[in-house]
């Protein structure tokens, strides 16, 4: 009996995959096969969305732009012109199977390019177009994914590291949507799905209008394609250069090191990332502020804090604002049942970085799930253990900056620790005019009453060439000018 339903269950499962490929065929003959010695050309018009460093968690940021597409079923080419403060600026890009060149906005020369970057580009086509993974899915002759869906016929394939799904719609044989599970180091595991609403042109099913799902639905773009035609050849937007060849992709040297300043107050440099965090040691544990862009960092920030203070835990993980040098590194301090210090106006966006899955790239908090500890701020806080106090406050829109924003105050050296406030050259020119944010922090010291000589900065530390260790009398005398 249980070999009978062996054999049943594998020829059900031949029997599905035969369908299957017949649909994933039929599709290709529809959408691909009367463009495979033809070149598609079309206008669009898109409003994209994006996460950035935005005053508030989950602000979005649009951008409107327009450009021209064409397109083969291996290849596709893009001029894409926006405008800024009255400046036009467009991006190329050509793009196959083999090569991949790219001039970005704003520059006149091509862009490095990467293996990984050439192969994830095969699926961000999906933005414009289902034709290139509809003839990537053809040639490897994919198979259906386990699982019934009453409207979809649904198949799977992994591409430089993301699973790539195509849902082909079992009555019409057209791709009505993609989606793409990729790893995103601050987010973890983030789903976007395209899905095209189609014109028939000489035959030919074209979307009309692509509407885009990023981010698990946080995030909405729209693309409108118009001026539609077939060509018989592509333009030429970029010059192959001599020699031509993808790059290797350039394998990150983590090196982080702990700074004494005093024997509570100690600087964990990760230099791969231009930053420092904050360490303070109280008599029976430890406060760390800030840890840059990923869980790889907060590792490594914790396991040199162990090394260095073997007897005392981490209590509290504080972080200056919700921007990803500063919480990117959430996770691990989780994992380690340290208790988070937020401003109240962070507390969904630390939630979601808390549960949000890591299947693609597990971390500790994936691979061991602990219960997120949390702890809303005020306006200010002091932590103590009744020998050594500090205080956290938030300065908030002071900053200029972001809607919550916590400095991190030790009346006993009159020194502050914050994010990314002042901008004072490192080499001794004249400062440039002071920004809004220099002259909120200054405002925030003394609308505070804070007694400070020394001002310590997170980011940056070297790149760009700014000071990071700033007395009170230079940030005076930079917002006086």
């Amino acid at each position: 009996m249980k070999y009978a339903s062996y054999i049943i269950t594998i020829f059900l499962c031949s029997f599905l995959n035969i369908y299957g490929q017949g649909n994933l065929n039929r599709s290709w003959e529809k959408q691909n096969r009367p463009i495979r010695n033809k070149v598609v050309t079309f206008s669009f018009t898109e409003k994209r969305n994006e996460l950035e460093h935005s005053y508030a968690p989950w602000d979005k940021t649009l951008y409107e732009t327009t450009g021209k597409i064409w397109i083969t079923p291996q290849s596709l080419y893009k001029k894409e012109t926006r405008s800024i403060n009255g400046k036009v600026e467009s991006s190329l890009l050509q793009y196959n199977q083999r090569t991949m060149l790219v001039s970005d906005y704003g520059s006149d020369t091509l862009s490095t390019v990467t293996v990984d970057q050439h192969q994830r580009q095969l699926y961000q086509t999906a933005r414009y177009t289902p034709t290139l993974l509809l003839e990537y899915f053809k040639n490897r002759k994919t198979r259906l994914e386990p699982g019934r869906d009453s409207l979809y016929n649904i198949y799977l394939e992994t591409i430089s590291k993301a699973r790539v799904r195509l849902f082909i719609n079992k009555t019409t044989d057209l791709v009505d949507k993609i989606s793409i599970l990729e790893n995103d180091d601050f987010f973890g595991d983030v789903n976007s799905t395209f899905e095209y609403h189609y014109t028939n042109l000489q035959s030919v099913f074209i979307p009309q209008e692509i509407l885009i799902s990023k981010i698990d639905g946080k995030l909405r773009d729209t693309i409108q394609l118009h001026s539609f035609k077939i060509e018989d050849k592509f333009p030429v937007l970029l010059t192959m250069p001599p020699r031509y060849s993808l790059s290797e992709e350039t394998p990150v040297t983590r090196k982080i090191s702990l700074e004494r300043y005093n024997e509570h107050i100690y600087f964990l440099y990760t230099e791969h990332t231009d930053s420092k965090s904050l360490v303070v040691a109280f008599k029976d544990f430890v406060l760390v502020a800030e840890a840059p862009l990923n869980s790889e960092n907060g590792n490594l920030i914790i396991s040199t804090i162990k090394e260095n203070f073997p007897n005392k835990p981490i209590r509290f993980f504080a972080f200056g604002h919700h921007h990803p040098h500063y919480l990117g590194g959430v996770r691990p301090f989780i994992h380690d049942e340290a208790t988070i210090l937020s401003a109240m106006g962070d507390f969904d966006y630390v939630s979601f970085l808390a549960r949000n899955p890591r299947t693609l790239n597990p971390d500790s908090l994936q691979l061991d799930r602990k219960t997120l500890k949390i702890n809303i701020l005020g306006e200010s806080r002091t932590i103590t253990d009744d020998n050594y106090s500090m205080q956290i406050i938030n300065i908030g829109k002071y900053s200029h900056h972001t809607q919550d924003y916590l400095i991190f105050y030790f009346p006993a050296e009159k020194v502050i620790f914050e994010g990314d406030l002042v901008w004072i050259p490192n080499d001794g020119r004249p400062t440039r005019k002071a920004s809004s944010r220099q002259k909120g922090l200054y405002e925030a010291i003394r609308n505070f009453n804070l007694n400070v000589e020394t001002i310590f900065q997170s980011w940056p530390i070297h790149e760009f060439n700014y000071k990071s260790e700033i007395s009170f009398k230079e940030l005076e005398e930079s917002v006086s000018n």
